[in-house]
């Protein structure tokens, strides 16, 4: 085993721990699905495209996936949590909207693609379960909390699908003269 290993390492051939090929193979098919969707609907990709653009097998496909819905949320996952982490607090204090518009902006390419997908109220859905706060027991406390986190969602999906011509400054200073009156 030893030969053939120094016999490989010769030959420049890289081998990978199972978890980091696992990882490259996820990557490969992730990348795959946000190329296709640059020119196509998500209705009209088949997982044979998908697996021919990324060079794997159907097999390596369904090892990791179930469907093309779960590719995406797997591939953009970090960005969804990205803006959710900024989420939190009360968008009535100062300094609230910048730094989640800031973040946004980071992003707005692959929202973009993700509402293209079709996957909006999921999301939406997403950041309610997350974001709603345990402590929100009370019907007044719980529908309030609902109310800024869609608010909040449909400012930044209508900012993104606009694809985000005012500033994050511009945005937030806006943000901030909505929310106190």
């Amino acid at each position: 085993m030893a030969e053939q290993n120094t016999k490989m390492n010769a030959m420049g051939v890289v081998r990978y721990s199972n978890e980091r090929s696992k990882q490259i193979t996820k990557e490969c098919i992730e990348g795959a699905l946000i190329q296709l969707l640059e020119h196509k609907e998500m209705e009209k990709i088949s997982i044979s495209e998908i697996v021919k653009r990324a060079g794997v097998s159907r097999t390596a496909f369904y090892s990791h996936y179930q469907t093309k819905e779960d590719v995406l949320k797997s591939a953009w996952g970090d960005v969804i949590d990205q803006i959710i982490q900024l989420a939190p607090g009360n968008p009535r204090d100062e300094g609230y909207w910048l730094p989640l518009f800031t973040e946004t902006k980071r992003y707005v390419h692959p929202f973009a693609l993700l509402l293209k997908a079709g996957l909006g109220d999921q999301i939406l859905s997403e950041i309610t379960q997350r974001l709603l706060s345990e402590t929100a027991d009370d019907k007044l406390s719980k529908y309030t909390e609902i109310l800024w986190l869609g608010a909040l969602y449909n400012v930044l999906v209508t900012w993104v699908r606009s694809g985000a011509q005012e500033s994050p400054e511009e945005m937030a200073a806006l943000c901030d003269r909505i929310v106190r009156g």
